[in-house]
């Protein structure tokens, strides 16, 4: 199979070819598509856990697990993570 390609994508291979890392420009391309598939594989599990977690908070809400979203509420989630902020740093101290 012949790919065209770009004169940059050349040039990269040349220099990546004369530092002495790949033997061909097969290997290099191999290892290169190699690293994307894991990289398409890890985003596509990402995207599944994110629709997951989507998932069970559209469902929590029509089960009418939620909170509504007040100052009231905001100040307190603050609150709380600063007083747990602050008991961490004092066991480290």
């Amino acid at each position: 199979m012949n790919v065209p390609m770009s004169a940059k994508i050349r040039k990269l291979i040349e220099r990546k070819l004369a530092d002495g890392r790949y033997r061909s420009a097969q290997s290099m391309v191999e290892h290169a598509l190699t690293l994307l598939d894991a990289v398409d594989r890890e985003h596509a599990a990402t995207r599944e856990r994110i629709n997951a977690a989507i998932d069970r908070g559209m469902a929590d809400a029509r089960a009418g697990r939620f909170h509504e979203v007040t100052p009231e509420f905001v100040a307190d989630v603050k609150s709380r993570g600063r007083d747990r902020l602050r008991s961490r740093k004092r066991r480290t101290a």
